[in-house]
């Protein structure tokens, strides 16, 4: 066991109260000597805590702090940041693209583009689906409209006829059939 003991890591643990910093205390030279990854995760947790638009402060968005950190830990804190509740999203992406440094800037607009066509997609499946229910709505009241003409005994529309109308064309339709025999309107 002693053999080994020399190759048994030792860690050291430093606990850090962010509570008595604020982000330009973080930010200024007492803690320049941090390893830059450190110093934006703390800036980032700092400014989470203050909430309000303290991520898209001018702390935590800082070009040459950010350019230091590895592409995938600034990956995660612009993800971090662009998705997190209450942030002005438009401010944090003008910011990020008026970057200089161009792997910076890259990395950080390809994730703003990433969540930009994740939006576009929820976006376009949750139009699907309400055009899908909207569709049968109006495909129900086309039926109803045509049983309807068949039962006063009239010529009924063509299905193509009746599914090019609009729900409000449908509705008057149905309203005027209901004119002509009142027990219909129970049906809707």
């Amino acid at each position: 066991a002693r053999r080994l003991a020399r190759f048994a890591p030792t860690f050291d643990y430093v606990l850090f109260d962010l509570g008595g910093h604020s982000l330009a205390d973080l930010s200024g030279a007492a803690f320049a000597s941090l390893d830059p990854t450190v110093r934006a995760l703390l800036l980032l947790l700092r400014a989470k805590a203050e909430g309000g638009d303290a991520l898209a402060s001018d702390y935590v968005l800082d070009e040459s702090l950010l350019r230091r950190v590895g592409v995938e830990h600034l990956r995660r804190f612009a993800y971090y940041i662009l998705t997190t509740a209450g942030v002005d999203k438009e401010r944090v992406i003008a910011k990020l693209n008026s970057f200089k440094d161009r792997k910076t800037k890259e990395t950080t607009m390809t994730v703003a583009d990433q969540l930009r066509a994740e939006g576009r997609a929820e976006g376009r499946a949750e139009g699907v689906a309400v055009g899908k229910t909207e569709g049968k709505r109006e495909g129900i009241l086309a039926g109803v409209v045509r049983t309807a003409q068949m039962l006063l005994g009239m010529k009924p529309l063509p299905k193509r006829a009746l599914l090019s109308k609009t729900r409000e064309e449908l509705q008057a339709m149905f309203e005027a059939l209901c004119v002509r025999e009142p027990r219909l309107a129970r049906v809707l």
